[in-house]
Order: C-alpha cells, then sequence, then structure tokens
C-alpha cells in the first residue's frame, strides 16, 4: 500500500508540473502579450513591452536612466528600416572576415565565412549586423553632408583596404575613416569628422543599429550588454523593447547571441549617450521580429568654443572567445555573459583549450577536464562522504537525546542542543562536514557549466558518431537520457538520503525522482557539450561513490570481526 502511495506522489508531482505549464504559464503569457499589443494601439507613445521593463525605468535615477526625449523617439522610428543603399566597399577584416562600407557613412553586413549557421551548410555563412550601422544626426546640415558619402567621395589613401570618404557642403565638411585591424580578425577602427557646423542645443550625432530577438528560443536569442560607468548590465527579452537613455562613463556596447556578437567601444575624448528600445508602430509583430534600436549619441557641438569634432569608435564584428576579446582589450572579456562565476568560468575555458591542444577534439576535452575536475576533488568528497557515515552512526543516539526532551519548550530545547552538540565534540563529528566539502566546489561546477554553456570553441566541433557539433542539442537525445539516468542512479547510490519517515510527510525519494525526471527533460534542449559534461561528470560521481561505500563496508566488517 506504502509503495502504492509513493508512485501516486511521483505521478502527481509531474502531472502537476504539466498542467501548470499548459493551463496556468501558458494562457498567462499569451493573455499578456494580447494585452500589451491592444495597449500599444490604443496608446502607442507610452506603451512599454512588459512590466519588468517599465519597472526598470521607474526605479532608476534620472541622472543616469530614463525615457526617451522627443528626439529619440522620432530617431528611433526612423531606425525602423534596414539600410537599402549602395555598397561603396567590402573591406577585408581578416582572414575570411569582410565588412561591407555603404553610402551614407554606414556599415553595412559584416561575414564570417569560417562559421557557418547551424543546422545548414558552408554555403550559409555567419553575418552579422544585416540591418546596418550608420552615422545619422538631428541637425540637417549634418544629416545633408552625411548622406553625401558614396563612392564619388571616396578619396585615395596609401592602404587599399581603407576607406576614407569627406563631403563637403556650404554648412561644412564631414570625413568617415574606416581602417581594420591588421592583428584582429573582425575589428576595425572608426571616426567621424565634423568640421564647420553650427549646431543648436540638443542636436545630436548617433551611431545607431538594429537588431531582432531573432528566435522564439530563450538561450538563442540575441541580447545586449553594456558597461557604464564599470557597471555591467545585460538586458535580455522583453527588457530590451523599452525605450530607454543610459547615461554616463561608456566603456562599451554589444548586441548579438551567446555565440557571435557586434561590440562598439567609444574611444577619443567625447563620452557618448546610450540609447534602445523597440517602436510603438511593430505591435502586433511576433517578439522574435520586433526591431530593437539602439544607439551611442554625441552631442553635436560638443565644446563651444571647437568647429571641428572626432567622434573616434572601434567596433568588433566576430565571436564571443575569451582569447579573442582579451588580446584586442582585456575589459571585452566582460562581454561574455558567463554567469555568477564568470572569472572561475574563464580560467575552465583557458583549460578547455590547452587540452585541446593535446586532444584535437573538443568533446574528449570536456572528458579530461571533467575527469581532472573530479580527481582534483577527490579528497574533498572523500572527507564529504565520511562526514556523512559518521552522522549516520550517530543517528539513533541523536533520536534518544530528542525523545527525552519536549522540542516545543524552549528551555528543553536548548537542553536538547546543548546534549547533542557534546555528543558531536564527544565524538568528533562535524555536522556540517558533509556539505561544506561540497559548497567548496560548487563555483568550480557552475563556472564549468558557464563555460560549456557559451564556448565559442564547441560551435559546430564534432565529437564523434551522431554528435557532429557540440554547441546544438543531441539530435537522438542520448545524452540527456544518459544524464537523467545518473541523476537517477545517484538517488539509488544514497537511498537513506531520500528517505524521510516524518509524520504526515511523503516520501522524498518519490518528489526528487519526479525533480531528477523534470531536469533530464530540460536538458533536451542545451548544447550537447554540456550534456556530455554533466553525465560524464555524474557516472565518476557515481564510481567514486560506489568506491567509498565498498570502503566503508568492509572497515565495518572489519571492525565487526574484531
Amino acid at each position: 500500500m506504502k509503495n502504492k502511495n509513493n508512485v501516486l506522489i511521483f505521478a502527481a508531482v509531474i502531472a502537476f508540473m504539466a498542467l501548470y505549464q499548459f493551463f496556468v504559464l501558458a494562457p498567462y503569457q499569451e493573455a499578456h502579450r494580447v494585452a500589451q499589443q491592444q495597449l500599444q494601439k490604443e496608446n502607442p507613445t507610452t506603451a512599454a513591452a512588459s512590466p519588468a521593463a517599465s519597472a526598470k525605468i521607474l526605479d532608476s535615477t534620472a541622472d543616469t536612466k530614463k525615457p526617451l526625449s522627443a528626439v529619440a523617439e522620432v530617431a528611433l522610428e526612423e531606425a525602423s528600416a534596414p539600410l537599402t543603399r549602395d555598397v561603396i566597399m567590402e573591406l577585408q577584416t581578416g582572414p575570411k572576415r569582410s565588412l561591407e562600407i555603404v553610402e551614407g557613412g554606414a556599415l553595412g553586413r559584416a561575414q564570417l565565412t569560417d562559421y557557418f549557421v547551424r543546422g545548414g551548410d558552408v554555403s550559409a555563412p555567419i553575418v552579422l549586423n544585416t540591418d546596418g550601422m550608420e552615422w545619422v544626426s538631428t541637425n540637417p546640415a549634418i544629416q545633408r553632408c552625411l548622406n553625401a558619402l558614396n563612392k564619388s567621395s571616396r578619396q585615395t589613401t596609401e592602404n587599399p583596404n581603407e576607406i576614407f570618404l569627406k563631403a563637403t557642403t556650404p554648412q561644412g565638411t564631414c570625413e568617415l575613416h574606416v581602417v581594420p585591424s591588421p592583428k584582429h580578425a573582425g575589428l576595425v577602427a572608426m571616426t567621424l569628422t565634423l568640421d564647420g557646423f553650427v549646431s543648436s542645443v540638443g542636436e545630436v550625432v548617433e551611431l545607431r543599429s538594429r537588431g531582432t530577438l531573432g528566435s522564439e528560443v530563450d538561450a538563442d536569442q540575441n541580447y545586449m550588454s553594456y558597461k557604464i560607468d564599470d557597471a555591467i548590465n545585460n538586458v535580455r527579452g522583453k527588457d530590451l523593447f523599452a525605450r530607454t537613455e543610459v547615461r554616463g562613463r561608456m566603456n562599451w556596447l554589444t548586441w548579438g547571441d551567446r555565440y557571435f556578437s557586434v561590440i562598439v567601444k567609444p574611444l577619443g575624448i567625447y563620452n557618448p549617450d546610450f540609447t534602445f528600445g523597440s517602436l510603438p508602430s511593430q505591435a502586433g509583430a511576433p517578439n522574435s521580429e520586433i526591431p530593437v534600436s539602439f544607439a551611442i549619441r554625441y552631442p553635436a557641438q560638443p565644446e563651444a568654443a571647437k568647429s571641428r569634432f572626432d567622434f573616434a569608435t572601434e567596433v568588433y564584428f566576430g565571436t564571443r572567445d575569451t582569447s579573442v576579446l582579451n588580446e584586442i582589450a582585456p575589459e571585452l572579456v566582460e562581454t561574455v555573459d558567463l554567469g555568477f562565476f564568470a572569472s572561475v568560468a574563464r580560467v575552465m575555458l583557458w583549460s578547455l583549450k590547452a587540452l585541446n591542444t593535446f586532444f584535437h577534439n573538443f568533446g574528449v576535452s570536456i572528458i579530461a577536464l571533467t575527469l581532472i575536475v573530479r580527481v582534483v576533488f577527490w579528497p574533498l568528497n572523500k572527507k564529504a562522504y565520511t562526514s556523512t557515515i559518521k552522522m549516520k552512526e550517530l543517528q539513533p543516539e541523536m533520536d534518544r537525546i530528542r525523545k527525552k526532551y519536549d522540542a516545543g519548550d524552549r528551555s528543553q530545547a536548548e537542553k536538547m542542543n546543548k546534549e547533542i552538540f557534546a555528543l558531536y565534540k564527544n565524538k568528533k563529528v562535524n555536522p556540517l562536514g558533509g556539505c561544506l566539502p561540497m559548497l567548496l566546489q560548487l563555483p568550480i561546477f557552475i563556472g564549468l557549466y558557464g563555460a560549456l554553456n557559451h564556448s565559442i570553441d564547441l560551435y559546430q566541433a564534432p565529437f564523434f558518431g551522431w554528435i557532429q557539433d557540440l554547441s546544438m542539442r543531441d539530435p537522438f537525445y542520448i545524452l540527456p537520457v544518459l544524464w537523467t539516468v545518473s541523476l537517477l542512479g545517484y538517488m539509488q547510490i544514497n537511498p537513506q538520503a531520500m528517505n524521510t519517515n516524518q509524520p504526515g510527510m511523503p516520501n522524498m525519494k518519490w518528489i526528487m525522482m519526479g525533480m531528477n525526471v523534470f531536469f533530464g527533460f530540460l536538458s533536451k534542449d542545451w548544447p550537447s557539450g554540456l550534456v556530455l559534461y554533466l553525465v560524464v561528470s555524474n557516472c565518476v560521481g557515481l564510481a567514486q561513490q560506489f568506491f567509498l561505500q565498498r570502503s566503508s563496508q568492509k572497515l565495518q566488517l572489519l571492525k565487526e570481526g574484531a
């Protein structure tokens, strides 16, 4: 009868999760989406994309973050369409890397022909900045000059693989100089020079771009990060739709997915503001297709006593490779969102690459790194298990002490605790001995998780057999199934940890079983390289646990024989 009840508990947990998803979360999300669309139709100038995004704006200080001004609203509206002008030149920004320079002083499509779209073939290279990145101004004279930067405005330079555009109007002169880096593929230095223009207070010059989330799957969506006043912000999903202006000292901003991105790093003496947001006119479109515009914004005349201004930036189109970004500028490593233990994750990435110089297969390198981590932490695991065994041996005595006292009486509860702690001291047992070693390992395992979940090295990296891209999910779900089985194996090898005989409480084994099956189900969409690490780590952990149990049982038999 008891087993039957446990099966019912397990089935109820699974059924509850499924019913909650389909009948609570899904209808709520759909109703919220419809309500937002209706709100934008009724009042397009004030509709925000999500309550979370709106709360961010309201909670921000007026000096650093606020809703966009009327000028910015107009600029965002104008940014809704991608570039349709002619290409002036295609710069070679490195081996198998190119960047279009478009009329109007804009940067067009950046191609990475050494990578191709996942699930496709080599005829579909990765293309970044598909909607372009352009200089625009609210000053009509400056804008007319920018529009005149075309093929006829190109100037001769010593380096054939750079471009210098210059246009002169009665109001002033504008120049655009774009030079690819000879050292770093995908990196260009860009300077816009304005000379002679008269600008009013409030008129601005922007370097702006746009993009979309690009996927309905959260993990594969584009997102934005920026560092202002040495504080890093990651903006994802619907939060990107809230039209926002951020002020402060800008270090960098980036837009892209977990593997590829565009990075803009302002240089020079002038510090820009930063704006982003979606367009009210796009209400009703799927979230993954709504254009998100973003721009760095300078005053058109940042110094009153001057008429010539240089707005300098570096722009990078490429992979989120921590090694490459560190060579360009160490702080750009922060553009890779590796999670809470990012510093540990970077060490894990470095270790993975070092191992791959020997194995030349990132799947094998993941296995080797996992084994090394498990071996290094073997003494801690052994100590934790030994402490758990000692606590288990003390359990009968602890139960006897608890029966002597009324836990509901404060004075008796204090006496009970003193007697239990005296027992710990007499038997030389640390009640936290089983937890602390595991907590010390947590940053390593979480860091390794973050590293493998974002490593560009796994992109298009084959393992063997059916896994030909470690950044994609297992097509046959073999690794997720193995990981689920290993999770359940841990329960079998540690049954005492899951049994509770408290009155009115269910057997925790069945609840934990349901949770493990649920986690295994979630892993079906994770990168196969990440799940490979989880499988190997759990299998090694099971082997270690089995060995420790056998050793403990033999020691116990020797004690009883003596």
